[in-house]
């Protein structure tokens, strides 16, 4: 997860280091509807190996990022799968 060091998202994981976290594969066609929720720990990686391939791999992915100094990232591990549906 790429965001500004004073923004909101990093304040509130600073201030609580956990996230839920949702993803869901929509359609028009609700039978075909899927999705999982999950409960993270946030941490936040400034240098090493892990915070290079984050930020390489939101470099590539994301056009915007390649203009920008990115200094850390915040990493999310997972803990528990609390909800799926369609699966």
């Amino acid at each position: 997860m790429a965001t500004e060091r004073g923004g909101r998202t990093a304040t509130n994981v600073r201030a609580r280091p956990r996230a839920a976290v949702t993803f869901d594969d929509y359609s028009e066609n609700w039978d075909r509807i899927r999705g999982v929720m999950l409960e993270t720990r946030a941490r936040k990686l400034e240098r090493g190996t892990e915070f290079e391939r984050a930020r390489k791999a939101l470099t590539q992915k994301f056009r915007q990022y390649r203009s920008i100094e990115i200094d850390y990232v915040i990493a999310l591990r997972v803990e528990s799968v609390t909800a799926s549906w369609g699966l």
